[in-house]
């Protein structure tokens, strides 16, 4: 069978970076545990945590897990493998490594997407492939390593775009910083306050940092409304409550004010991720510099 001697070529291979038993300790990994490893993705996660880890060869990666497991056609397994890649290229400090196989990552969830209308399974595969795709987009883009301050705004608007509305406020601050290093945007004092890019910016309308742009304004705009919004409550007129109460209603009220400003930041930058997600698809040559000028 082809899928069996794929499986000891794969096995010769992997035995070859000579990686350490998950069962015993200290003994090397031998064929008989890789043979009876159920989930043949802790194998390429044990590969890539090592010295010698090929986190620079992410189509050897994925060649190997084929052989492993004889499911070439799991776009879902491929996804999590190529994550791995992005973790290990970060561990490495190797951020622009990574940020290229991000932009495979982000090619194969949008074909995903494509095609998850077929089924409710292929619609469950896309939607914890894009589960997959922000967190690692937001790895990277938190990367100490990214000096572009594009660069890393493209990735957050990418995680932005991809990660659940509960998830944008969580991401939000790290863009913001990332924005207000970008010597294009003059920012005021106030961090909420933004203006549009000069007008010789307009080419990137459609580029990954211009639909960044748009979702993270989007979710600071509203949180930053919401909180500069008159109170619609009187002053009270009655006896002041005990200091104690007092206290607790405060907290009380300022933690429901938090969450409101975080639910309008989710809704606002979920309306212009809506808008803008056909055309961000045209910026992830850009993100990784590959597009013409």
């Amino acid at each position: 069978m082809r899928h069996e001697r794929d499986f000891i070529e794969a096995t010769s291979r992997l035995t070859s970076y000579r990686l350490t038993s998950a069962t015993q300790p200290g003994q090397p990994l031998g064929p008989l545990e890789i043979r009876s490893t159920a989930d043949k993705l802790a194998l390429i996660r044990s590969l890539l945590a090592a010295p010698n880890s090929p986190h620079g060869q992410p189509d050897t990666v994925l060649e190997l897990l084929h052989k492993l497991d004889g499911r070439a056609g799991d776009k879902l397994r491929d996804v999590r493998a190529l994550a791995m890649v992005v973790d290990a290229s970060c561990r490495a400090d190797e951020p622009t490594r990574a940020s290229e196989v991000i932009d495979r990552i982000v090619q194969t969830v949008e074909a995903m997407r494509k095609t998850a209308g077929r089924s409710p399974e292929a619609a469950k595969d896309a939607d914890a492939a894009a589960d997959v795709a922000w967190r690692a987009c937001r790895t990277v883009g938190a990367h100490p390593s990214v000096q572009s301050p594009e660069r890393r705004m493209a990735l957050l608007g990418r995680a932005l775009l991809l990660c659940p509305e509960d998830q944008i406020m969580a991401i939000l601050p790290t863009w913001r910083a990332a924005e207000r290093a970008l010597p294009h945007l003059a920012l005021s004092d106030d961090p909420y306050a933004w203006t549009k890019p000069p007008a010789n910016d307009a080419a990137q309308g459609s580029s990954a940092l211009d639909a960044a742009l748009s979702i993270g304004r989007a979710a600071t705009a509203a949180t930053s409304s919401y909180f500069r919004a008159p109170s619609p409550m009187p002053p009270p007129t009655s006896t002041p409550a005990s200091p104690p109460m007092a206290q607790a209603l405060s907290s009380l009220t300022a933690g429901e004010e938090h969450h409101e400003a975080r639910a309008a930041a989710a809704r606002a930058a979920a309306a212009a991720r809506v808008k803008i997600s056909g055309g961000f698809t045209r910026g992830v040559g850009w993100l990784i510099g590959t597009e013409d000028e």
